[in-house]
């Protein structure tokens, strides 16, 4: 499977990319059920306006989404609906230059920034929660974004943890259920052909995603 050793290209409309980040001491991520809320909470708030989430997985040090731009429309859509005093100096400057890699790279630093803000706040926590801005590389074909969704949902086999069909906290058991939230799980499931053959691909592959050196982890 081919990958992309880019791990922070330009975002561009319509592209799938691969999210991930961890903390900077490889210390956790999530320490009780509600932070792991509380960034879901995050992700929608921010994110959700800009991107279509395919697929994501929290583990305790780290998290990873596989990521869809939404088109410059619809993200005009979405900003005309605000009060111009709400809007951040990337958004005021999208309505001009329509840079959607400006856009989506501030939108992320919020969410970051956000995020780490309420956990150190709430944890009694100081300093950088997150190793690197973020990584993301872009997913380069639909055979990248099969392979990219079931590793984001085995990422709990790859570590040990348990077997993905038993993690609360992946989007795996959203996808099968269709729960609303930050994905959009019919596309995910329209993708795959149906939910059958979403949870036979899994079953297939997941062996391999997890065990081959995809370079698509930050360890």
């Amino acid at each position: 499977m081919k990958h992309s050793k880019t791990f922070r290209p330009d975002f561009v409309e319509g592209k799938f990319f691969h999210l991930y980040n961890r903390t900077n001491d490889k210390g956790l991520l999530f320490r009780e059920a509600e932070d792991r809320y509380l960034f879901l909470r995050k992700f929608s708030h921010y994110l959700k306006p800009f991107l279509t989430t395919y697929a994501y997985n929290l583990l305790d040090t780290h998290f990873h989404a596989v990521i869809k731009v939404k088109s410059k429309e619809e993200c005009l859509s979405y900003l005309r609906t605000l009060d111009k005093e709400e809007l951040i100096k990337a958004e005021e400057g999208f309505f001009n230059s329509g840079d959607i890699n400006k856009l989506i790279d501030a939108e992320l630093q919020r969410f970051f920034a956000s995020y780490a803000q309420v956990f150190n706040t709430t944890h009694g926590r100081h300093g950088n929660l997150f190793q690197h801005r973020f990584c993301c590389p872009e997913i380069e074909d639909e055979a990248h974004l099969f392979q990219t969704i079931v590793y984001v949902h085995a990422n709990t086999d790859k570590h040990g943890i348990c077997s993905f069909l038993d993690y609360k906290w992946s989007s795996y058991p959203v996808i099968l259920n269709e729960r609303p939230g930050i994905v959009d799980c019919q596309a995910v499931l329209k993708l795959f052909g149906g939910k059958e053959a979403f949870e036979k691909f899994h079953l297939e592959n997941v062996e391999y995603y997890y065990s081959c050196n995809t370079g698509m982890d930050m360890d």
